[in-house]
């Protein structure tokens, strides 16, 4: 039957699969990542904690951790690359203006180290912040 409207489907992919990285602690309500049907990889609500969940006294301290903290979920799940999506909310140092951003970022790791990193953001925030050009 040719023209048959019946489409046969292959087989279903296994199901979704939590990423837990050896050492952590058990996340409450959450999951640290997300390996989903078609190799995608989710990572949601991560931060700059330890497997002890400890924070680093600073944010620089907590901005490295959180790096690592994806790396190793990334890691886990046998993934190079991650599409991640953040916020920014603070003053300019020039201007002292409000600076609030949306990024987008996709970065390329290998061997548990940032190879590529691009970022997409808003620059209408940038400019709201720092001040326009002259025209």
């Amino acid at each position: 039957m040719a023209d048959s409207p019946i489409v046969t489907l292959p087989p279903r992919a296994p199901s979704n699969v939590v990423l837990h990285p050896a050492g952590w602690p058990q996340p409450k309500g959450y999951a640290n990542g997300i390996k989903a049907r078609g190799d995608l990889l989710f990572i949601g609500g991560m931060v700059g904690w330890d497997e002890r969940g400890r924070f680093p006294p600073d944010f620089v301290g907590q901005t490295r951790q959180l790096l690592a903290n994806i790396m190793a979920v990334m890691a886990e799940g046998g993934a190079s690359v991650a599409v991640l999506e953040y916020e920014v909310h603070g003053e300019s140092v020039l201007t002292g203006r409000p600076y609030n951003n949306r990024f987008a970022s996709i970065i390329t790791v290998k061997d548990r180290k940032v190879t590529h990193w691009r970022d997409y953001l808003d620059p209408i925030a940038v400019f709201d912040a720092s001040g326009w050009p002259e025209r």
